[in-house]
Order: C-alpha cells, then sequence, then structure tokens
C-alpha cells in the first residue's frame, strides 16, 4: 500500500513538473515578443523625438526671423505713421475752403431732394434720389465726380423747367384706378391730358386727376392746343404749381350752395322767383303801355287805354278853364 502511494505521488509530481516546464517556455516567449514590440517602440519614440527636435529647432528659426520681421515692420509702421501725420497737418491746411464746399453741397442736395419730392419732372425721370442719399446720408465727403453729377441734375431740372413736353405714363384717375395715358406738361406748372387738367402728387409720385375741373373755357384750352400743329396758342396755368388748382375741389357749386343754405336758403330762392315772376310781369306791363304813349304821340285820336291819352284827354276837358285848375286837373 505504501509502495502504491509512494508511485502515485511520484506520478502526480512529474505531471506537474511538465506543466510547470510548459508553463515557463509560454512567459519566456511572451516574454521575448514583448520585449520584441518595446524595441520596435522604443525605436518609433526615438525617432519621432528626433523629428520633433528637428521640427522645434525650425520653428525656433522661423520665429527668431519672424520676431525680427515684426521689429522691422513696427519701425516702418511708427516711421509711416509720423509721416501720415504730416500729410493730414498739410491736408487740413490746404482743405479748408473745400470744407465749406462739402457742407455746402450737402446742404443744397437735401433742399434740392425736397424740390424733386414735388417736381413733375420726377414721373419722367426716376430714382434720382438714390444720389442725392448718396450726398447726404454719407458721412465721407463727396467727390469731384459726384458733385459734377450733382451739378448736372441741378442743370437738367432748370433746363426742364422751361419746356413744354408730352410723354407717356401711367396717372390715377378720380376712382383711384391707374390707366396709361400720354401727359403734356408744361414746364413745373401745369399738366393735363387728352381732355383734362392734372396735378402731381408727391405721396404717390404720379399724375392724378383733379377732383373737380376748371370750367369748360378753361379746358377748350387743352382741346385747342392738342389740335394745333404749330404757333403760339393759349394755355391754362398754375403758378402755384398745383396749388390752385388742388383747391378747385373746395369751390362749391350753385347747387352745393342751395344745399348748404337749408330751409332759409330755399325760402331766399322762392322769393327771389316771386320778385322776378313781379318783375317780368311789370316789365310786360310797362312795354305795353310804352308802346301805347309813343303810338299815342304819332296819332290825332286821344285813345284813353295810356296815361298820355288820359291826360290829353283831361287838358280837352278843362282847357276853357283858367291855367290853375288846368294844371292841377293834369
Amino acid at each position: 500500500m505504501k509502495i502504491l502511494i509512494l508511485i502515485s505521488s511520484l506520478f502526480i509530481f512529474n505531471t506537474y513538473a511538465t506543466s510547470l516546464d510548459s508553463l515557463l517556455q509560454d512567459i519566456d516567449a511572451d516574454t521575448q515578443a514583448l520585449q520584441k514590440e518595446d524595441r520596435v517602440r522604443e525605436k518609433a519614440f526615438l525617432s519621432d523625438l528626433t523629428k520633433a527636435k528637428r521640427q522645434l529647432n525650425d520653428v525656433k528659426i522661423a520665429l527668431k526671423k519672424e520676431n525680427a520681421k515684426t521689429k522691422s515692420l513696427k519701425k516702418t509702421f511708427e516711421t509711416q505713421k509720423e509721416l501720415l501725420k504730416k500729410y493730414n497737418v498739410e491736408l487740413e491746411k490746404k482743405s479748408e475752403n473745400l470744407k465749406d464746399v462739402f457742407l455746402i453741397t450737402k446742404q443744397e442736395a437735401r433742399d434740392f431732394k425736397s424740390l424733386l419730392e414735388t417736381s413733375m419732372t420726377s414721373t419722367q425721370f426716376k430714382q434720382r434720389d438714390a444720389l442725392l442719399d448718396t450726398i447726404t446720408l454719407s458721412y465721407e465727403n463727396p467727390t469731384i465726380d459726384t458733385i459734377r453729377i450733382f451739378w448736372k441734375k441741378y442743370l437738367q431740372e432748370i433746363i426742364e423747367s422751361g419746356k413744354i413736353v408730352s410723354f407717356e405714363t401711367d396717372l390715377v384717375n378720380t376712382q383711384g384706378l391707374h390707366v396709361k395715358s400720354r401727359v403734356t406738361r408744361i414746364g413745373l406748372f401745369s399738366a393735363f391730358d387728352d381732355t383734362q387738367y392734372l396735378r402731381y402728387d408727391d405721396s404717390l409720385q404720379e399724375f392724378v386727376h383733379l377732383m373737380r375741373q376748371p370750367s369748360s373755357s378753361s379746358l377748350e384750352y387743352i382741346s385747342t392746343f392738342n389740335n394745333s400743329a404749330s404757333g403760339v396758342v393759349p394755355i391754362l396755368i398754375d403758378p402755384s404749381r398745383g396749388v390752385l388748382f388742388s383747391m378747385l375741389k373746395e369751390r362749391a357749386t350753385i347747387i352745393e350752395r342751395i344745399e348748404q343754405g337749408g330751409v332759409i336758403g330755399y325760402v331766399i330762392l322762392s322769393l327771389g322767383a316771386l320778385a322776378l315772376l313781379f318783375s317780368l310781369a311789370k316789365f310786360i306791363l310797362l312795354s305795353l303801355v310804352d308802346r301805347k304813349i309813343k303810338k299815342q304821340v304819332i296819332s290825332s285820336e286821344i285813345d284813353e287805354s295810356n296815361p298820355l291819352g288820359r291826360i290829353l284827354k283831361s287838358f280837352e276837358k278843362h282847357k276853357s278853364k283858367d291855367l290853375t285848375t288846368i294844371e292841377s286837373k293834369l
């Protein structure tokens, strides 16, 4: 029994020793593999470190160059800055008169813009406000080219104020509808289409028909002008540039005035009509009497149907009496 136990123990120890040898061999193999990987990794790290040192050296050289360039630029900047101050002082001295020109130009541009907003020529020449806005709203001084263009716009308005031109444009009729029509503009004072006078509405920037037209005799000027081929023809203008024409709508017609009078107005008109009829009747009666008197003057026969005939009849009846009685009878 003891021998059997001893043999079993030896077998077990032998088997265990064999397993440990295999484990040791595996550990040695893994250790060698790890060492090999570590050497590769170390070699790569040393290579990257060398490359990084080289790059760092290049960056330091570039930084040194940039610092030198920065110092040079700062020096140049300070020099240019002093030179700019010197030039600004000279510019201030030479541009004192130009400042007044720029201020006057801006003020004139604002005034001219207000003028164009109410000018009839704005229907022909649109988008003129853009140039004036660049002058009035800009914080920079206008250039000589801008001033030259502004001067040309001013001259154009002066020239157009003395022209009589006809052109196609949209206008607003009394129903508020836009219609295409041929408009004739008389300077800056009046405008009309084929049959009616127009006024310029600055809020719409379009021509509109007058709510109430002038008298028919004034409208005849339009047809006379449109039908004339040449020569000088009269035309109605509004020297107030539309103010007088716009006031026509405030003028009441005869019917409106009668309606404004109410009951009292109707009573007055009725009395006036009765007085007119009475005057007419008296006029007819006196005309008949006058005719009979004229007939009596040239007639030798006495007709008592008229005053002269009755006077003559009274004279014939009392002519034998004294002068005082005749006078009283007559």
